[in-house]
């Protein structure tokens, strides 16, 4: 049977992957404590140090064609013996090099967790970055598949390439753009039942607009907005992924901002400086008859724009997994119906831990920012299993000194665990580390576990020698259905 552990692990390896997600992954940078304190204001230290990767890696366009993206991964340069995963979905950029794989130097997110223990993943998304063409802005389905690929690529990257383990524990999160990014992956996961590639312990998006086709109008199409850059970037993500808004532009924007707006749509230019091109009155640059429409439109959403919007809403779904909804409430960029709205209607749907979270009744879209963060990552913090430190001794080095062999894993009933040792006994914890299975005085090298009673998804099995040596190894309950 030892054998074929290693054909086990290569089925467990591919089976969640059609061909090789990664493409290349580079070190790009190296911060020490000092250098991360600068990032972060030297605020909420003690601080680790993180090595800063950058990964391509294959996902498909919205049209489903195969494409290749980047984005960036943190990791924590500290002795542990594995990590949780935080996904971050970055907020809104015009510019394909405003990125986390491109301005890695002084990314606050990415430090942010990774300086705390957390392994994390920023994807560019489509259409910016290394990856060609437009960016489909708001755009649920690749948000989401951007996200969950590139999380697929770091996995074959750090298992192929590195010491680092990852402890199965999964987090998802993003701020404005990346709020409504976050909770399109947690969708998107529940939606494909994803749940035993991606064991998502919990997810907060922040202050995203997830309402498109409902709350969020009700400030973007007023007549009346500071940050009108976002309808013609919305408008051209839609007319590029689904063709159906117009067949010359002139059809949406009055003369000149016909001709002015498509030029800094190319990701050259920088959000602010579409912005500053445009009335603060939308009913100045926008063709009238287009917005009446569409502002009448609250009923059938027979137009073009609605039904758009609609196909990437994500407020109304059944979250399986805790989720805390982020906003503050006096945010006239986002509205905070978004959060409240989406709480309600997923708690309706069944959800069973699903809230929204003011987090300062006096906040602005960029007040909120801060004091969000701190939140979120406090709150992860209380749910991640707390690494063991390894005294920089790695994980395959420490098997050298007591060898294990766990098959097969995945699992379904029964688990074999054999060690080149005696074991005293052994512990299997939940990734919560919940001890679900014990056996004490077991003095033998080798065991069979049942594992029948517990529930799909990843657990550690710790077994312990009589020299008092403890070995952790990760395995997978998947139980055919």
């Amino acid at each position: 049977m030892k054998k074929l552990l290693p054909f086990l692990v290569l089925i467990f390896a591919c089976q969640f992957v059609v061909g090789q997600t990664l493409v290349s992954a580079v070190q790009i940078a190296s911060k020490n404590t000092s250098q991360v304190s600068s990032v972060l204001g030297g605020s909420g230290g003690p601080y680790n140090a993180v090595k800063i990767y950058k990964v391509k890696y294959n996902t498909k366009d919205p049209f489903n064609n195969n494409t290749v993206a980047s984005g960036a991964v943190f990791v924590p340069n500290m002795a542990c013996d594995s990590f949780p995963v935080v996904a971050y979905c970055h907020g809104t950029v015009l510019r394909k090099t405003q990125v986390p794989s491109a301005q890695y130097d002084s990314n606050y997110e990415g430090l942010y967790f990774s300086s705390k223990g957390f392994v994390v993943a920023m994807p560019d998304y489509l259409g910016l970055g290394d990856n060609p063409g437009f960016h489909p802005y708001l755009h649920a389905e690749t948000e989401a598949t951007a996200t969950l690929d590139l999380m697929r690529a770091m996995r074959e990257f750090l298992a192929d390439s590195t010491n680092i383990d990852l402890n199965g524990q999964v987090f998802v999160t993003g701020y404005s753009q990346g709020g409504h990014a976050a909770m399109a992956t947690l969708k998107y996961i529940e939606d494909h039942n994803l749940h035993t590639e991606f064991n998502v312990v919990a997810g907060a998006p922040m202050s995203g607009p997830y309402s498109l086709s409902t709350v969020q109008p009700r400030t973007v199409y007023d007549s009346i907005y500071a940050y009108n850059a976002f309808t013609p970037y919305v408008v051209n993500s839609y007319q590029y992924v689904y063709g159906n808004l117009y067949t010359n532009v002139s059809e949406y924007y009055d003369a000149p901002h016909d001709a002015n707006i498509p030029p800094y749509l190319n990701g050259s230019y920088t959000f602010e400086a579409l912005n500053v091109t445009l009335p603060t009155n939308v009913y100045t640059f926008m063709n009238d008859s287009v917005l009446n429409a569409f502002m009448a439109d609250t009923i059938s959403y027979s137009t073009p724009l609605r039904q758009d919007l609609k196909l990437n809403d994500n407020y109304s779904w059944n979250a399986s997994m805790p989720l805390r909804l982020c906003y503050c409430g006096s945010d006239d960029l986002v509205l905070p119906g978004n959060s409240q709205v989406a709480a309600d209607s997923m708690t309706a749907m069944g959800s069973p831990d699903v809230s929204a979270v003011n987090i300062n009744p006096a906040g602005d879209h960029f007040t909120c920012f801060s004091p969000a963060m701190t939140y979120v990552r406090n709150w992860f913090n209380t749910l991640k299993v707390s690494c063991t430190a390894t005294t920089g001794i790695s994980e395959n080095e420490m098997q050298q000194t007591v060898n294990i062999s766990l098959y097969p894993n995945p699992a379904e009933n029964e688990i074999t665990i054999e060690s080149s040792e005696e074991m005293e006994r052994i512990q299997v914890t939940d990734i919560n580390g919940k001890i679900v299975i014990n056996i004490e005085s077991l003095n033998k090298d080798a065991a069979n576990i049942n594992i029948s009673a517990i529930n799909n998804g990843f657990y550690f099995i710790k077994s312990y020698d009589k020299q008092g040596r403890v070995t952790v190894n990760k395995f997978m309950v998947q139980k055919n259905k």
